[in-house]
């Protein structure tokens, strides 16, 4: 998981100390309550290093976690951080001229982000997906998604689908919605 710019810079660092003839892009996970919270200025602190920028050619993937977030804030909590945090990286993502992919590390039981596919997708918020989504699929759900023909088909179906129809145009949350999410985020973690 990474907690600060000094992770993903790491790897980067171990890449070429290993003299690695084609570096692996390097996808940053932000999982935790606290790391969701840093990772705006974690991932903005990473834009503006002129190095990284090129090195990333203005594309960069960032991976959400979602079962240690759903454990330590609670479904609820986690879920509406997640979503605003996605938000803001889209925005740091702008300002710094990036194509941001978000990859979604969901499991397959709903404390693990699980549940329908697309649902899960249509509720991503506005311009966190254009055309380009990744996701895992965890141990426990690739049999009963992938594994016979017309199973993977479906599956496949159901992602490009939803993917498409995010774009369609997705609903902003109004001011007074958010407002309750928040107040509705603080009671769930401490019932």
């Amino acid at each position: 998981m990474a907690t600060s710019p000094s992770h993903v810079l790491a790897v980067e660092l171990l890449q070429r100390e290993c003299h690695v003839k084609q570096p692996l892009r390097v996808v940053p996970l932000f999982e935790k309550p606290a790391d969701l919270d840093a990772a705006p200025a974690a991932v903005a602190c990473l834009f503006s290093i002129e190095w990284y920028r090129n090195r990333i050619d203005g594309k960069q993937e960032v991976m959400m976690g979602y079962s240690d977030s759903g454990k330590d804030a609670r479904r609820l909590s986690a879920a509406w951080q997640l979503y605003k945090t996605q938000e803001e990286l889209i925005n740091v993502a702008k300002k710094f001229g990036v194509k941001l992919t978000m990859f979604h590390g969901r499991g397959g039981t709903v404390g693990r982000g699980g549940g329908p596919t697309r649902l899960a997708i249509l509720s991503q918020p506005p311009d966190t997906i254009h055309g380009s989504l990744r996701v895992t699929v965890q141990g426990e759900v690739i049999e009963q998604s992938f594994g016979e023909e017309h199973l993977c088909f479906r599956t496949l179906q159901r992602f490009c689908a939803a993917t498409l129809e995010h774009g369609n145009p997705p609903i902003s949350p109004q001011s007074e919605w958010r407002a309750l999410m928040d107040e509705m985020a603080v009671q769930g973690v401490t019932i």
